[in-house]
């Protein structure tokens, strides 16, 4: 059987650099420019068992729940081609105005009971007026 070499410099160089950053060390930014041109399937693999190792290192099993509360829907005026709520398309999503504060708060100790450590309120519009649009 004739074996091939395998090249284990990018996984040495990687797990170099992720044991730099479990002791509290930085990366340079030309460091972290070669993490992002990972090509491979094996040296993706060696990143993301070592981003897995320092969630785990420094922030423990414990995830951050997010709940929206989508507060205004449909009918924007931005030409988002990805997005149902433009009013440029036909489709079926709903359109609404912005809702009362009742069921935002309804929402909100809903998912306090269930756990949820934080609610952001999403609204199909463009840009920051002040006052009630």
């Amino acid at each position: 059987m004739n074996a091939l070499p395998v090249d284990t410099a990018n996984h040495q160089r990687i797990a170099k650099l992720g044991q730099r950053v479990l002791t509290g060390g930085l990366l340079a930014r030309t460091e972290a420019d070669w993490l992002f041109e990972l090509e491979s399937a094996p040296d993706i693999f060696d990143l993301m068992s070592w981003a897995n190792r320092i969630r785990e290192h420094f922030k423990g099993k414990r995830i951050h729940l997010c709940s929206i509360v989508n507060a205004k829907a449909g009918a924007c005026s931005e030409n988002c081609k990805f997005c149902a709520q433009s009013a440029a398309y036909q489709t079926d999503s709903p359109r609404y105005g912005f809702i009362e504060p009742e069921p935002v708060l309804e929402a909100a100790e809903e998912a306090h009971k269930s756990g949820v450590t934080a609610v952001g309120l999403v609204a199909a519009w463009r840009g920051l007026k002040e006052g009630r649009c």
